[in-house]
């Protein structure tokens, strides 16, 4: 009763069986049983037999399935997926992502008509080093959904076909044998090269976003001009996280009264 009454809600409820159970353990949700695994080797295992075509495969809740549809790039299953990816692979191509970024930029601008046009930008290491910190601090998907279509055993527990095994990325990102002080947002942990799995913001394996290039590339745009043009006062700076939300989201939204560095320094002069 205390997780579900907590302003983090369902976080609470699995951060709080983590502690208890550890990395592994089984729970019931939406009426269905769910297993919510939070280890790289774990991790590692399932994307191992779900590429192999054998042991598991995607599943989402069935409101979202109802909602994007069963064959849909998300909620598709193992086989169709890869054809749906082979035909859209080309759109998230680098020469595709190179056009995007330029593309982006000045819609931008277009957006934003107290920005002044710039040069061309380039993405820069640090940049990249900041929107990935803030993906492993705040992943927009916290677990990575699939099915158990047979009996099978990880890590010596044992799964019956038909559960709901769910990779807790949210605890991979916050484990502190995998990151050094996992709560202090450091984005310089990056340089780092990281264990195979201990970075699940885009997904993994044969389901990997495939446009997480052009979201970094986004990101990285928007950071860019936003920083450089701007200068901004937080108005509400609660950070707790909104309850019953399904995806990450700060209660408050985040105002900032923003102030344009151009109009800033017009006055001055």
């Amino acid at each position: 009763m205390a997780a579900i009454n907590s302003s983090k809600g369902v976080y609470e409820f699995v951060h709080a069986r983590r502690l208890r159970y550890e990395k592994c353990f089984k729970t019931k949700l939406f009426g269905e049983t769910h297993v919510f695994i939070s280890s790289t080797e774990s991790a590692k295992v399932i994307v191992n037999k779900e590429n192999e075509g054998g042991k598991f495969s995607k599943r989402y809740i069935k409101s979202i399935a109802e909602l994007v549809g069963a064959d849909s790039l998300l909620c598709a299953a193992q086989q169709h997926h890869k054809l749906i990816r082979s035909h859209l692979f080309s759109f998230f191509s680098t020469d595709s992502l190179s056009s995007f970024v330029q593309l982006f930029d000045s819609l931008v601008l277009e957006a934003t008509p107290t920005w002044t046009c710039g040069s061309v930008v380039v993405i820069q290491d640090e940049t990249l080093k900041i929107v990935k910190e803030a993906l492993r601090k705040a992943s927009v998907v916290q677990w990575l959904p699939r099915v158990a279509l047979e009996d099978c055993e990880i890590e010596g527990f044992k799964i019956k076909k038909g559960w709901n095994i769910n990779i807790d990325a949210r605890s991979i990102h916050h484990d502190p044998t995998l990151q050094n002080d996992p709560d202090v947002f450091n984005p310089s942990r990056f340089p780092v090269e990281s264990k195979l799995y201990s970075f699940l913001a885009f997904g993994m394996g044969g389901r990997t976003c495939l446009g997480k290039n052009m979201a970094k590339a986004m990101m990285l745009v928007f950071l860019h001009r936003f920083i450089t043009n701007y200068k901004w006062k937080v108005i509400d700076s609660d950070s707790s996280i909104q309850n019953r939300a399904l995806f990450t989201k700060i209660k408050s939204g985040y105002p900032l009264r923003l102030i344009s560095k151009k109009d800033a320094k017009n006055k001055t002069m």
